[in-house]
């Protein structure tokens, strides 16, 4: 079976409400304007050290700071909260009830009805239904004026926690900097007008809510204002061809803070995960529609066995035992020679009681992780195996030559899973792309890999 996917070129794009070309027809990138908070201050993180420990006396309690011992916290309070993310909380009885109140690490009441608590440098608060931050001497940096705000962070390579925060007032979305202190929103770029930056929309994809920048998922956007794409229209495809144009909108990801881009309008068939509702989606406008690679979806991987096992060999599992999942033959590569792209994975996951006689010993009562289940793998090499793996040229599938995105090949229980999610020129060169569909545990996102990128770094290793 032959499948011909018609994709847009990549080219700039811009967006903001209704609006994505200029007068001119031409495609309009993103311009970012920033308004600087008067009152923003960093000041230093709080140490699990800093925070105070609990006391008690004379049934009530209290804190006190661990070094000194010096209370911050009167033992007034019939309950408490221990200290947690910089706060703590107590309670006290009164007339009309119980009467809960937050605390800082320096005893001052803060009179927020929510805290989420210091990752970092800052916290997000809320009063009366409005959100702004404070820093860890509990002052307001970020006003209270946004009607919503999610909020994901990571340690960078130096490690701070750095916050990516989005965030709604009026109606309209802004991405929140909080190392620099400003507030970003975005518009088409308009010409006569400056901007703090301008954003390019080369290279983003979306794969479902997933975006994608240069290759690489962004949930919540740590390297593009996810919120900027609110109200563009996207251009959405699946395997068969172009399904129509949608407006996106920003929705709340599986954990708290993840933002994605979803399509309210786009129409569904079936069950979620059924092919028809696999899609991707590009920046509506971009170019005409190209059409891409011609692909031939692979019924039998036998011819590949060869392929399959010296990769087996290589990671030092050739004798486990794998069945084909499935993949695509055509000219992948954009250079004229007909390449093969296949998902290959043990057999183990799908067969508990071979999978529990590797991993698991009975103790007499119950299953249990065995104590030594790396050296006996490793000993009759097995291992758990999903793969994908990308021939150059089927003309001579004699040998595996390269690999595509990566490969969770371990001696442990893991339930990580890579498949082959579609294959197309998502970029408009010749040559196409493989996006990849990862799975761990609930956690679900994307990758994407340049085959010819991938053909021209296996030449080079020979």
């Amino acid at each position: 079976m032959c499948l011909l996917l018609t994709v847009l070129c990549a080219a700039l794009a811009g967006c903001g409400g209704d609006v994505q070309t200029d007068d001119s027809g031409k495609m309009v990138t993103l311009g970012e304007t920033r308004t600087y908070w008067e009152d923003f201050v960093l000041t230093p993180e709080i140490r699990d050290w800093d925070q105070p420990d609990l006391f008690e006396q004379d049934g009530k309690y209290g804190f006190r700071l661990r070094k000194t011992g010096e209370i911050v916290v009167p033992a007034e309070y019939d309950y408490y909260h221990a200290f947690r993310y910089g706060y703590g909380g107590v309670r006290q009885k009164t007339d009309e009830g119980y009467n809960w109140q937050y605390v800082d690490i320096r005893g001052n009441v803060l009179d927020y009805d929510y805290i989420q608590g210091f990752h970092g440098l800052t916290s997000i608060v809320s009063k009366d239904g409005k959100y702004g931050v404070i820093n860890t001497a509990s002052q307001v940096i970020v006003p209270l004026v946004y009607d919503e705000m999610n909020e994901t962070g990571d340690y960078d390579a130096d490690g701070n926690y750095r916050s990516y925060v989005c965030a709604v007032r009026d109606g309209e979305w802004y991405w929140l900097d909080l190392q620099q202190g400003y507030e970003a929103g975005y518009q088409p770029v308009r010409a006569g007008k400056e901007y703090d930056r301008v954003l390019d929309l080369d290279g983003l994809l979306l794969v479902n809510e997933m975006l994608l920048v240069d290759g690489v998922a962004q949930p919540n956007g740590p390297d593009f204002p996810i919120c900027a794409l609110q109200g563009l229209e996207f251009d959405l495809y699946d395997q068969n061809g172009k399904v129509g144009r949608y407006k996106g909108e920003l929705i709340p990801g599986l954990y708290e803070g993840e933002l994605f881009v979803g399509f309210a309008e786009r129409p569904y068939s079936g069950d979620w995960g059924a092919e028809e509702n696999c899609y991707f989606a590009l920046p509506a406008g971009a170019a005409d529609p190209l059409a891409a690679v011609e692909l031939t979806v692979i019924g039998d991987g036998a011819a590949y066995a060869d392929a399959v096992n010296a990769y087996l060999t290589e990671q030092g599992v050739a004798n486990t035992e794998v069945e084909f999942i499935g993949g695509y033959t055509g000219d992948l590569a954009g250079d004229g020679r007909i390449g093969a792209l296949i998902e290959i994975g043990d057999v183990y996951r799908d067969d508990y009681a071979a999978w529990r006689e590797m991993m698991l010993e009975y103790t007499g009562s119950e299953w249990t992780i065995s104590r030594e289940p790396v050296a006996k793998m490793q000993q009759e090499e097995i291992g758990f195996v999903n793969a994908v793996l990308y021939i150059p040229d089927i003309a001579v599938p004699t040998e595996y030559r390269a690999r595509v995105s990566n490969v969770w090949q371990h001696f442990d229980v893991d339930y990580m899973t890579e498949h082959i999610y579609f294959v197309a020129d998502v970029d408009g060169d010749g040559a196409a792309e493989c996006i990849t569909d990862r799975h761990y545990y609930e956690y679900r996102d994307y990758g994407i890999a340049e085959i010819a990128e991938i053909a021209e770094i296996a030449e080079m290793a020979e």
